[in-house]
């Protein structure tokens, strides 16, 4: 295959895989911000369904319509967010089952909001009831967005994963496409012209046994081949002109010229074997006879004549011809040398012919091989000019001729400034100063040309004779325009992926054996206050704090071991306490080594945070601070396992205050507030610390006792909170109310039948309305528990 049409071939493959390469990484980004866009609605679902939870408390207390309101509006921004991550890329199950809750709360709430205030007992228990349901509902759908946001930050992982490895094997695959160019274009192009080069400057050092003997079928082979045919024939021909020189050197007969000596009347006086041979006669009979009468009419007349006069009137003539002799066309040299005298005068002169048959056809040869060397030098595609050591030029081919606008019959003489131009030319002439010191130069530049900008690559190379004095130097120049632009086309390519690794909210960096930074975004200047390009080449321990360094060095190095590691850690950057969470990629290399770590780091503070005070709000009672129906009912049963596990008892006592709904239709609202926090607090001071206390709904509490040795030790604290609701309790606004509290107590002691959790609370309960039925402010046990 041609060399010019390897080159387009490979050129035009390496520009189809970058726009292909182009298209993949755009498409990992896409998906990549789609799970981040994932990500950001789970966080606000989050959020809201944390407002929603306070405000239907708020309206549970208060019914005012303004929690209602703000409780529509934010039901309604809940359902908007999900409404948008229906045409996102996430397939949670949780979705599914957060917008089935979301769908279902608004009839709840307005049954709530139907409910008129106070009312009797049942509607009470009834408004309970309905707000026990939203508190539930609203728990589970800050359930169902967490896991959403866990099911979108997986999504994500794998959508960085993509991304990055995408991000690692497109450089990569256009790294190999560049390289397979280059190779080619060395193996191809450039192996070829040294191996030329080089046996050119063999061939001018005198050494004719050099040979390239390519077997290449292209234009350089065929180049290369005719070369050395070139170089065959100029071996034979300096072989030849050697054994001719050894034969001059000694004169004899034998000599292989035909010499002979004629006075100054053109009669000859002496004539050598050869001659006498090529004349087929003895010495007798021509010595002493005239030049005419030796030669025909028409070659004396023709070609001798004027000759000898000159040589005889003291001028040294050289001339050739040539003639058929044995059936072959000869060509000699003739040389008459004047025999001059002491005085001036001339006495005669000497006559030698030299048959030059071989010499001239050699001649023929190294002028057709030179031929061929210049048809070359015009079809490789380079400027390629010779200047002498006063930047004279006094050779261009072709293409150098057609690139500077100029005519070859302009070039002889011409200066090296002319010819380029006094801009191109104050590009070479640092690189001409090197060259006439006698050192290679070489150099790129640019510079327009027919409407655009093309670069070059020129290469200077002095010119030497045998005895290492320079005499001028060769300019060669290459055409690198479509590598450059394929160079400028790369580093944007890398521009845009860095672009995009530096606006993602995460720290990416790639960390290799030593632990040194081999990239890193931006983020690393953000969380770290260390620029990406001054981390380059350092060790992690020099980069990040020392304390930051401890936590991440152990899974550092499992992945460093070919361990895939994710953590989590809590860590203070910058005087700013982070959330972290981590994901190590060890860089596995085809033969099983681990040549570096992709890291890749999440801030999930905020996360955090809104999942503590989730947390929070669903367990503890905001008007008390007692722990609500929600904290209770997971803290039973681990409670009864733990009383039948250590074999002691454990009592549950259901209280609330007697004629609560009296006082807020006497004292509001506010006052009925007030008498549940004291409520509260004297409950808290009756028990242990070990005990719990919790709000169970409206006005009812309920106490779990832990650790009982019997039914005595309930029964003193029944009485002692009997007794602590007696004094009066003193409101803000003004006034005194007395209170008291009915208990009811089921007690499970060790050793017996364990009950469940449905069966205490009802039995406690039952035992409760014994003692409401029972006049009030008084405490009773259930039976069936005992």
């Amino acid at each position: 295959m041609r060399i010019r049409v390897q080159v387009i071939a490979a050129v035009a493959t390496s520009l189809v895989a970058g726009l292909a390469s182009l298209a993949v990484v755009m498409a990992a980004a896409r998906q990549s911000d789609a799970a981040g866009e994932a990500q950001r609605r789970a966080q606000v679902t989050a959020h809201e369904v944390a407002g929603l939870l306070t405000l239907t408390q708020e309206y549970a207390r208060y019914a005012e319509p303004r929690a209602a309101q703000q409780w529509h509006q934010r039901h309604a921004t809940i359902a908007k967010t999900l409404g948008e991550g229906r045409s996102g890329v996430i397939d949670s199950m949780a979705l599914t089952e957060l917008h089935s809750v979301v769908g279902a709360l608004p009839p709840l709430f307005f049954k709530l909001e139907s409910l008129p205030p106070g009312g009797e007992a049942f509607a009470a228990r009834r408004k309970e009831m309905l707000v026990d349901q939203l508190l539930t509902s609203t728990q589970a759908m800050s359930d169902y967005a967490y896991q959403w946001f866990l099911d979108a930050s997986q999504v994500k992982a794998q959508a960085d994963e993509q991304f990055r490895a995408v991000a690692f094997f497109v450089p990569g695959l256009l790294l190999a496409f560049l390289c397979g160019v280059a190779l080619l274009v060395r193996q191809r192009v450039l192996v070829p012209l040294t191996r030329l080069e080089a046996a050119a400057r063999a061939l001018g050092a005198g050494d004719m046994a050099h040979r390239i003997a390519s077997t290449e079928r292209n234009e350089l082979g065929d180049l290369a081949r005719q070369f050395d045919a070139m170089s065959v024939a100029l071996s034979e021909s300096r072989e030849r002109l050697q054994r001719s020189e050894q034969q001059l050197r000694a004169i004899t007969d034998n000599m292989p010229a035909l010499i002979a000596y004629v006075n100054r009347d053109q009669r000859y006086e002496f004539a050598n074997q050869r001659y006498l041979d090529w004349w087929n006669t003895d010495p007798a009979s021509m010595l002493g006879r005239h030049m005419r009468e030796m030669l025909t009419p028409e070659i004396y007349e023709g070609k001798v004549r004027e000759r000898i006069e000159e040589a005889l009137a003291g001028q040294r003539v050289q001339w050739t011809s040539s003639s058929r002799r044995s059936g072959s066309e000869r060509h000699y040299q003739i040389d008459y040398i004047p025999d001059v005298a002491p005085d001036g005068s001339v006495r005669g002169c000497y006559a030698m012919m030299v048959d030059i048959t071989e010499r001239h056809e050699a001649e023929q040869r190294v002028a057709a091989s030179e031929q061929r060397l210049l048809d070359l030098l015009n079809s490789i595609p380079a400027m390629v000019g010779y200047f002498d050591m006063q930047e004279r030029c006094l050779y261009a081919n072709d293409a150098g001729l057609k690139s500077n606008g100029l005519e070859r019959s302009q070039i002889p003489g011409l200066s090296m400034r002319a010819a380029l131009g006094d801009a191109n030319y104050a590009q070479h002439e640092p690189s001409v100063q090197e060259v006439l010191q006698g050192r290679r130069a070489r150099f790129q530049g640019k510079l327009p040309f027919q409407g655009r900008t093309a670069h070059f690559q020129a290469h200077l190379i002095p010119d030497r004779l045998e005895g290492g004095a320079q005499r001028g130097f060769y300019l060669m120049t290459f055409d690198i325009t479509a590598m450059k632009e394929a160079q400028l086309e790369q580093a944007r390519a890398e521009g845009r992926l860095r672009a995009i690794t530096d606006n993602l909210p995460v720290l990416i960096a790639y960390i290799d054996q030593d632990e040194r930074y081999r990239f890193a975004n931006q983020t690393l200047r953000e969380w770290m206050g260390v620029e990406p390009a001054a981390a380059i080449g350092r060790r992690k321990a020099e980069v990040v704090t020392a304390a930051h360094y401890a936590q991440v060095q152990p899974f550092l190095q499992r992945a460093l071991m070919g361990e895939r590691v994710t953590f989590e850690i809590e860590s203070e950057l910058l005087g700013v306490k982070r959330s972290l969470q981590g994901t190590y990629l060890p860089d596995i290399q085809p033969d099983g080594s681990v040549a570096g770590v992709y890291a890749l780091s999440t801030d999930v503070s905020a996360m955090k945070q809104v999942q503590q005070r989730l947390s929070e709000l669903v367990r503890i009672d905001t008007l008390t601070g007692l722990a609500n129906r929600y904290q209770f009912n997971e803290v039973l049963p681990m409670a009864l396992m733990r009383g039948e596990r250590a074999g002691t008892g454990t009592a549950l006592m259901f209280l609330d205050v007697d004629r609560f709904k009296e006082i807020n239709d006497t004292h509001g609202h506010v006052a009925g507030d007030e008498v549940l926090r004291l409520f509260a607090d004297r409950l808290r001071r009756c028990v242990r610390m070990t005990d719990t206390v919790a709000r169970f709904a409206g006005d009812e509490f309920v106490i779990l006792l832990e650790g009982l040795r019997g039914d005595a030790e309930p029964e003193q604290v029944a009485q002692k909170i009997i007794a602590c609701m007696e004094e009066p309790v003193a409101l803000q606004g003004g006034g005194r109310i007395v209170i008291s509290t009915s208990v009811g107590v089921a007690y499970c002691a060790p050793g017996r039948a364990q009950l469940s959790v449905s069966e205490l609370l009802a039995h406690a309960d039952k035992a409760l309305y014994v003692a409401k039925r029972a006049g009030r402010n008084t405490y009773r046990f259930a039976q069936e528990a005992a």
